[in-house]
């Protein structure tokens, strides 16, 4: 294995508070076939063998005692029945793959790995609802600080999704000294049965959280932003009207009214009725950003495909003109022919996350 890759994945691992140390064995074991490259398939065979190492007791399933790291056993154990299968083993480890992997070929190459050598992710828990711990991920970028500070909120329809959706964005970020936290929030599924009220609480809560750990963290509330994307988008955009210290939000294909959905296709009428509690004109005019912007809002990007047949682009543009009408100061970027997701697809998500990175440097007044 060349030198260059194993120091670099060592390094990386030092960096994850998740893994610790990565011994030069690990590092070396992973790269099957010794080319410098660690693919998918050598990934998921290290960790293949690592859980049948860990099954002590040759059962198919791993329990606390096996598996000792308590943070990443409860990102794992979704259905929390208090082990972890061989596949759920595998879903905490293929996702950091996808942290590593930034430009989406199928390798951790040692180019990509030395990219994130300066930041360092901690999961920390934020809040505590109804016995469920809620965690957020901060990516700290190497320096004493204070560190501009985004909060990112997944999107996955208020039904689904979690906190490693914006890995790549955040953790880009860091390297022009940004702060990113990706937060979890109460969903409205079968196990969490969130309404608006405890999801929007939750991304509040998480925003306090960060205000009350600045120093800690070296966060600079002066220079404060919020990110979402699809339902993400909505609820970060709704948060973004509600916190004084938030000075630029970006929003990627949101869902920012409610009331008047165009052609979207996205919520249903049952969805909209579970989760706001109604469909009347009040109800989803008090929960739509579009109709509840501040004066002065802060500086916005918003995103959108101009082929979005989830959320209608219509509903970005007049999001766009409201702000405005408000003072406030908008980039609308419309992709011509791009659909829903444009976070996730290659192309795209490269020229979200270019137009993302320019527009925090400029109103944190970093020079990239």
């Amino acid at each position: 294995m060349k030198q260059s890759i194993t120091a670099a994945v060592i390094a990386l691992f030092l960096a994850s508070s998740a893994q610790g140390v990565m011994s030069l064995t690990m590092a070396e074991g992973m790269d099957g076939n010794g080319d410098g490259h660690i693919t998918t398939k050598e990934y998921q065979a290290y960790y293949d063998i690592d859980f049948d190492r860990r099954d002590r007791g040759d059962d198919g399933v791993l329990d606390s005692k096996e598996f000792t790291n308590k943070n990443l056993f409860r990102q794992g154990d979704r259905n929390q029945d208090g082990q972890l299968t061989r596949d759920e083993f595998q879903r905490i480890y293929t996702r950091k793959f996808a942290q590593y992997d930034t430009n989406q070929d199928g390798l951790i190459a040692g180019a990509e790995i030395e990219r994130v050598l300066g930041c360092v992710t901690q999961t920390v828990v934020y809040s505590n609802r109804d016995g469920k711990e809620l965690t957020l991920d901060i990516d700290l970028p190497s320096g004493d600080g204070p560190f501009p500070v985004v909060v990112w909120v997944h999107g996955g329809g208020w039904t689904s999704g979690d906190s490693s959706a914006f890995v790549k964005f955040s953790q880009a970020m860091t390297l022009q000294g940004i702060a990113g936290v990706r937060i979890n929030y109460r969903l409205a599924n079968a196990t969490d049965a969130a309404t608006l009220e405890d999801s929007l609480s939750d991304v509040l809560t998480s925003i306090e959280w960060v205000r009350s750990n600045a120093e800690t963290y070296h966060f600079d509330m002066k220079r404060f932003g919020i990110g979402g994307a699809s339902a993400g988008g909505h609820l970060s955009a709704l948060a973004a009207q509600q916190t004084p210290e938030c000075i630029a939000y970006v929003g990627y294909c949101g869902g920012y009214d409610m009331l008047n959905r165009g052609d979207s296709s996205w919520p249903s009428a049952g969805l909209l009725r579970r989760f706001l509690g109604g469909t009347d004109e009040a109800t989803l005019k008090a929960s739509s950003p579009i109709w509840q912007i501040r004066q002065s809002p802060p500086d916005t990007l918003l995103l959108h495909g101009t082929a979005d047949n989830i959320i209608d682009p219509d509903i970005a543009i007049r999001f766009a003109e409201a702000l405005r009408s408000q003072g406030g100061t908008v980039k609308l970027v419309l992709l011509e022919g791009a659909s829903h997701g444009i976070c996730h697809q290659p192309q795209l998500k490269r020229q979200c996350l270019a137009e993302s990175e320019a527009f925090l440097c400029r109103v944190f007044g970093i020079a990239p």
